[in-house]
């Protein structure tokens, strides 16, 4: 539990720091409550479909569908790291570095 409460404490804030540099001045609110709301989902979902894994199939599943998902979003965050990059240079005044230019899509 200590890694996972040391995890969230680094990412909750900066994840609301880069929601409000991200977001269009009117809007912040918006979008500061659908982030709030992303983490409210997995808590209400997770421990309701862990169970019903691992009480009607192979409770095996329940890690292989962790590993699925974090998979996947690493690969969006991979995604998201290109945008917020070019959405941040755009904000800022500054050019892309080279290595995030070619990356670009």
């Amino acid at each position: 539990m200590v890694i996972i409460t040391m995890a969230e404490m680094l990412v909750t804030p900066t994840g609301q720091a880069i929601v409000a540099k991200l977001s269009p001045e009117d809007m912040r609110g918006r979008y500061m409550a659908v982030f709030g709301f992303t983490w409210s989902i997995p808590t209400a979902i997770g421990p309701l479909a862990a169970g019903l894994i691992m009480d009607n199939y192979n409770p095996n599943w329940v890690w292989y569908t962790c590993g699925i998902s974090m998979l996947l979003s690493a690969s969006i965050f991979a995604g998201l790291q290109l945008k917020a990059s070019e959405r941040f240079a755009a904000i800022n005044g500054e050019e892309l570095s080279p290595a995030l230019k070619g990356a670009a899509p």
